[in-house]
C-alpha cells in the first residue's frame, strides 16, 4: 500500500498522472484504453480499475431504473390498485436517487484520492474492485453510454430545428409539460417522427411545440390540424399548476376550423370522451379512460402519431 502523493515504489508522481486518473473518472475511453499497458504504473492501474468497477456499478442502476419503468408502466395498464395503493412512482424514483447518490459519494472520495496522489482503493470498493469481470462490464457500461450520446446528440439539434414557438404556421401542435424540469429539447425529440411529418407535408414552421398553458390549449386548437395534448390528467380534466382545464375551457370552433385530430395524453382523459368530442367536434378525440405510462405515449409518437399526419384529408 503506498502513501498520499507517492505511486508505485515511493516516487512521486507527476501532474499529468493526475489527469490521467482523474480522466479515468470521467469515463474519458482513450484514457482506460492506454492505462491497460503492463508498463503502467500502480497508481493509474489501481484508478483505472476502481473508475471501471465505478462504472459497472452505475450500469447496474441504469438497469435497475429501465426495469422498474416497465414494471410500473405495465402495471399503471393492468393492476391499477397497486400503483394506486400508495405513491409508488415516488418510492421508487426515491429509490433510485438514492442509489445514485451513494454512488456519487464514492465516486467523488474516489476522485478526490486520486487527484491526492493516492495509490489504496476507496474503503468497500477493494473486493469488487480487483474483479476483471467488472472491468469490462465498466468498458461496456462506457462503450454503450458514449455511443448513445454520440447518436442522441445530433439527433437532437435536428429535431429542435425542426420545431417552433411561432403558431402563425402551425399545422401539427405538441402542448407539453414540463413540471419546470424537463428541458425542451428532450419534447422535441419525442416529437420527432411527428415533425419530420409535419414538415414534409405542410413545410417549414408547421410543427409547433408550446409549453401548457389555458391560452397554449386554445391557440393549439384554433389553428391546429392535429393536437398532441401531452400532460397529466385525471377525470377532472387536464392538470395544470392552478387547477384544471375542461371540456368548457375550450373556445368555440367554427364551421371552417381545420381541426382534425386531437390526442389527449393524460390519465382518464376518457372519463369525459363525450364533453371533448362535442367540444372539439368535428375532429376526431383519442383519449384514455385508464393510466396511461409515458412509454405507450413515446410508441404512439412515434410510431401512430406520424401515420396520423400523412393520411389526414
Amino acid at each position: 500500500m503506498t502513501s498520499d502523493c507517492k505511486g508505485e515504489g515511493n516516487a512521486p508522481l507527476f501532474l499529468g498522472e493526475r489527469i490521467i486518473a482523474l480522466l479515468l473518472y470521467v469515463g474519458f475511453i482513450p484514457a482506460l484504453i492506454f492505462t491497460r499497458s503492463k508498463t503502467t504504473s500502480g497508481y493509474l492501474q489501481t484508478h483505472r480499475n476502481q473508475a471501471l468497477t465505478l462504472f459497472s456499478f452505475l450500469g447496474v442502476i441504469a438497469l435497475l431504473l429501465l426495469l422498474l419503468v416497465l414494471a410500473l408502466s405495465y402495471a399503471m395498464v393492468y393492476y391499477r390498485g397497486l400503483v394506486e395503493s400508495g405513491p409508488t412512482e415516488v418510492w421508487l424514483l426515491s429509490f433510485i436517487r438514492k442509489l445514485l447518490i451513494v454512488w456519487v459519494v464514492f465516486w467523488g472520495y474516489a476522485v478526490f484520492r486520486a487527484l491526492r496522489g493516492a495509490a489504496v482503493f476507496v474503503p468497500y470498493l477493494s473486493f469488487f474492485a480487483k474483479r476483471r469481470f467488472l472491468h469490462k462490464a465498466g468498458f461496456g457500461v462506457l462503450c454503450i453510454a458514449w455511443a448513445i450520446f454520440l447518436i442522441i446528440t445530433p439527433i437532437v439539434i435536428m429535431a429542435d430545428s425542426l420545431v417552433t414557438s411561432d403558431t402563425e404556421k402551425g399545422r401539427v401542435f405538441m402542448v407539453y409539460e414540463d413540471q419546470h424540469r424537463f428541458p425542451r429539447p428532450l419534447f422535441s425529440l419525442a416529437a420527432l417522427p411527428m415533425a419530420r411529418a409535419a414538415v414534409s407535408r405542410y413545410g417549414s414552421g408547421s410543427m409547433v411545440l408550446l409549453s401548457i398553458s389555458p391560452d397554449a390549449i386554445q391557440a393549439a386548437v384554433k389553428k391546429g390540424m392535429v393536437v398532441i395534448i401531452a400532460s397529466h390528467g385525471t377525470a377532472a380534466g387536464l392538470l395544470l399548476e392552478d387547477g384544471y382545464f375542461t371540456p368548457s375551457d375550450i373556445p368555440h370552433l367554427d364551421e371552417d376550423s381545420r381541426l382534425k385530430f386531437v390526442y389527449f395524453a393524460g390519465c382518464d382523459s376518457g372519463s369525459q370522451r363525450e364533453a371533448w368530442t362535442r367540444a372539439l367536434a368535428p375532429a376526431t378525440v383519442k383519449t384514455y379512460d385508464r393510466l396511461t405510462p409515458v412509454i405507450e405515449h413515446l410508441w404512439w409518437f412515434w410510431v401512430e402519431g406520424p401515420k396520423v399526419i400523412r393520411e389526414l384529408p
